[in-house]
């Protein structure tokens, strides 16, 4: 791991999935062009995420898998109540297809374009 991948171990991302709720993932690992690991600090639950790129072809595969459980009983009825699963799985779909699109608008390094 190169001294930049290195640094960007313990760095922080907080977000609202839900109005007024925040979360936020710390980035626990890194491993070049494999995966990067986070583990979420803050908000209704605990846990950890991986997000993992895979090649294929002349394309990379880029896939999210969580692990995660609310903090308290308390959190777990409110977490279900207010459907946080399903707005947690849009908003997914929403940094993907953000990403596609910004990868479709730019071309690559070596000269070609991004799928």
């Amino acid at each position: 791991m190169s001294d930049r991948d290195q640094e960007r171990v313990g760095n922080r991302l907080a977000f609202t999935p839900v109005p007024g709720v925040w979360t936020g993932w710390e980035i626990t690992e890194v491993v070049p062009l494999e995966q990067i690991r986070v583990a979420y600090f803050q908000g209704f639950h605990t846990g950890w995420g991986v997000w993992r790129f895979a090649p294929q072809q002349e394309d990379t595969l880029l896939s999210f898998e969580m692990r995660i459980v609310p903090k308290n009983p308390f959190y777990g009825l409110v977490y279900r109540l207010a459907g946080v699963p399903r707005r947690h799985a849009a908003h997914m779909q929403e940094i993907f297809s953000g990403l596609e699109g910004y990868l479709q608008d730019r071309p690559l390094a070596e000269g070609g374009g991004a799928r």
